[in-house]
């Protein structure tokens, strides 16, 4: 978590032009809530950043556009047994593919979502192409077999 950390720090530093150490974040309002545990943030504005780690591994996205990131290790098969938190068409989809499948299929439908919910829009749960929701750009990332990963960033 450091190193991702300072990672980050040091991207900002090259992307603002600013000293790692007056790199000033701050926490975003939720979206959801309101409350001040939001996206992490510049107290300066731009630009728009996401930080994701699991683990060893962490995932850094910088754009002129507000931008997400996500990476998450595949869980076992039975823990996704009985979510229901997706879009109904990617419920559908997972309950079409054979057990040892599902886990994989839902953590790239996890990874793709935004948050805006994850059953509000539709990401897909297929290898490939992510669906594109209305103002997003989703792409998968690969990483290694055991983790998903995808990076949103909004149209503009």
């Amino acid at each position: 978590m450091a190193a991702a950390r300072t990672a980050l720090r040091l991207l900002l530093c090259a992307g603002t032009g600013v000293a790692p150490r007056h790199v000033a974040l701050i926490r975003q309002p939720c979206p959801v809530c309101g409350g001040p545990h939001g996206r992490p943030g510049l107290v300066d504005g731009p630009p728009p950043f996401s930080l994701a780690y699991s683990q060893d591994l962490c995932l850094i996205a910088l754009a002129r556009t507000p931008v997400g990131i996500d990476l998450e290790r595949v869980p076992p098969p039975e823990a996704v047994a009985s979510l229901t938190t997706l879009h109904p068409r990617e419920q559908s989809e997972l309950d079409r593919l054979p057990g040892h499948e599902r886990a994989l299929a839902f953590t790239r439908a996890w990874v793709r979502g935004l948050t805006r919910g994850l059953s509000t829009d539709y990401v897909g749960t297929g290898a490939g192409t992510a669906a594109q929701p209305a103002g997003w750009t989703i792409t998968d990332v690969t990483v290694d077999p055991t983790r998903a990963a995808a990076i949103a960033v909004r149209d503009g």
